[in-house]
């Protein structure tokens, strides 16, 4: 079992004996036993280094596929580009850094093994992408919570566009939820 499986494990233990009061982990703690509750340890090595001199912006969205990588979304324009990503600037001002790519996938090792994101062809990249998640086809939603976000973007693992649920720049609903009317449609692409 690998780590990220085994935070989650524990986190959802933990708030189980929290829910159950005095539950099975009371009487246990009754009968003079202690309940030892889960270490959890730092790994200041996970994720690796990225290639490029790539920077993680702010990370938005993190999700689990069913072999256990770990894929995030990030804000690739959260940096000072001044002090932070001058290998960016134009002309650049300095050797490091770059922004990394906005979809970072890494196996349970932390080893970066895929990357993409970004505007592209045929689609509207959200303004400001957030949230993400994996369908049991291991196919990639992103969404976004910018001002113009009022669609859900569907990908394979590899990046190449799926589907497109509403249209970026239309107006929000009724209700002012902007992109989350497509989230509502998308989700029963992503729950059946």
């Amino acid at each position: 079992m690998d780590r990220s499986r085994m935070l989650v494990g524990g986190l959802n233990l933990l708030a189980l004996i929290a829910v159950s009061g005095c539950g099975s982990a009371g009487s246990t703690v009754a009968q003079g036993q202690a309940v030892q509750a889960p270490r959890f340890e730092v790994d200041p090595l996970w994720p690796r280094p990225l290639p490029n001199h790539w920077l993680l912006g702010s990370a938005v969205g993190v999700a689990v596929d069913s072999r256990d990588h770990v894929f995030v979304v990030n804000l690739t324009d959260s940096f000072n580009q001044r002090t932070e990503i001058s290998a960016a600037t134009n002309p650049p001002t300095g050797d490091c850094c770059l922004p990394a790519p906005a979809v970072l996938e890494f196996d349970p090792a932390g080893n970066l093994v895929g990357h993409w994101g970004g505007p592209g062809q045929g689609f509207t990249w959200p303004s400001s992408n957030h949230g993400i998640a994996i369908d049991n086809g291991g196919n990639v939603w992103i969404g976004g919570i910018g001002g113009s976000d009022s669609q859900i973007l569907k990908f394979n693992r590899q990046g190449q566009l799926m589907a497109q649920i509403g249209k970026a720049g239309t107006a929000p609903t009724a209700a002012g939820r902007g992109g989350a009317a497509a989230a509502d449609t998308a989700y029963a692409g992503v729950a059946g």
